[in-house]
């Protein structure tokens, strides 16, 4: 069997075609896998940058918390320490009204202590010279010369005295 060579020639064309079209699917595949191993080289240098930049945006985060932080247990401090001030404040001025109020209760009483004692005085200087003269006057008859006591000086009741309200 032999095969015409305008056969020949076409058959020999039929396989070149197909022998093109396999190379040239290999030339794109090859293409495509090269494309892909890009794609994910490139995907995994992204991913590996974003989680740096991630962690450095973490850090920043935590040195910033930290600060704040910091801050925050500075003014809290400085809180407790402007209420531990005006405690202090609060308690002396509260200990010096009650001294205050203690001083006017012990000048009042000593005042009226006094008065007291005046009135008590007044009466035991009055009881005395009474009972000097109901004592003098009994020996009035031994004692001539004391004429300084009044007739009816002892007309009261002796004990009964009598107290001059203020």
């Amino acid at each position: 069997m032999l095969i015409a060579p305008a056969r020949k020639a076409a058959a020999a064309s039929v396989v070149q075609r197909l022998l093109r079209c396999l190379a040239a699917r290999d030339e794109l595949l090859q293409l495509w896998a090269a494309r892909r191993l890009q794609a994910q080289a490139r995907g995994l240098a992204a991913r590996q940058r974003l989680a740096a930049q991630l962690a450095g945006a973490i850090e920043i985060q935590r040195v910033v918390r930290g600060f704040l932080a910091r801050k925050m247990v500075t003014k809290v401090r400085s809180a407790i320490e402007i209420q531990r001030v005006v405690r202090g404040f609060l308690a002396r001025k509260k200990v010096t009204e009650a001294r205050s109020a203690t001083e006017i209760q012990r000048i009042a009483r000593g005042c009226l202590a006094r008065w007291v004692f005046a009135d008590i005085k007044e009466e035991i200087t009055a009881a005395t010279k009474i009972q000097v003269r109901y004592f003098l006057a009994g020996r009035a008859v031994l004692l001539p010369r004391l004429s300084f006591i009044k007739p009816g000086l002892f007309d009261r009741q002796p004990g009964v005295v009598t107290c001059s309200a203020r």
